[in-house]
């Protein structure tokens, strides 16, 4: 395993609750990296320099004081990239997913989903915080033709183009901080790539005042 691997290992590892260093050993094993004690001692000191980690002695109920090892800010900061690239990750695998599923199969069960959560639905909104793949034109699509719609949006970043040929699609740029539209009462929301869940929440809720 790489130094630079093994330090993101341990970021995760402390991510998820202080630990001490024979712990941090046992849940590396679990994932099949066995190394020596000593060598992830080392690595944690030089964590510790990096200000990626602080640590101190904390006594136990047998035996003799432990080091336990907690994240600091820069830490923390650190934790975040990695959740993002998997979160990132994750997305691409998914879109690759959807887009090879055979096109009967995705028809049926997408057209069965559309109608029961949103047909008769007069105002939908979809959001979303990434650039539009074959998912979001797919939702779209469904959405302007939905039996008993009125007005659909689609609500995304300023940055992000929205080349579009859809009739009865009203696109607005803004975040989630934009939303709701307050001359407007919406009856549902699609949110998509969310990744502000507080601020989605918040406009849900003055959304159903």
């Amino acid at each position: 395993m790489k130094k630079r691997e093994l330090k993101r290992s341990i970021i995760r590892i402390v991510g998820s609750g202080d630990t001490y260093g024979y712990e941090i050993k046992r849940r590396l094993a679990a994932q099949g990296e066995k190394l020596q004690l000593s060598y992830i001692y080392k690595t944690l000191k030089e964590m510790c320099n990096e200000k990626l980690l602080q640590s101190e002695l904390r006594e136990g109920d047998q035996g003799p004081p432990r080091r336990q090892y907690n994240l600091t800010p820069k830490g923390e900061k650190a934790l975040g990239v990695i959740f993002g690239e998997a979160t990132e990750l994750i997305h691409d695998y998914y879109e690759e997913y959807v887009a090879g599923l055979p096109p009967e199969f995705f028809s049926e069960k997408f057209e069965m989903m559309m109608h029961e959560v949103y047909g008769g639905r007069k105002n939908v909104a979809l959001v979303i915080s990434e650039p539009l793949t074959r998912l979001h034109r797919l939702i779209l699509d469904k959405l302007c033709t939905r039996a008993g719609g009125e007005r659909t949006y689609l609500i995304k970043p300023p940055d992000i183009k929205a080349d579009l040929d859809i009739t009865d699609l009203t696109v607005l740029d803004g975040g989630f901080e934009d939303i709701p539209m307050k001359d407007k009462s919406l009856d549902a929301i699609v949110a998509v790539d969310v990744q502000d869940s507080e601020n989605l929440e918040a406009s849900c809720k003055e959304f159903r005042r």
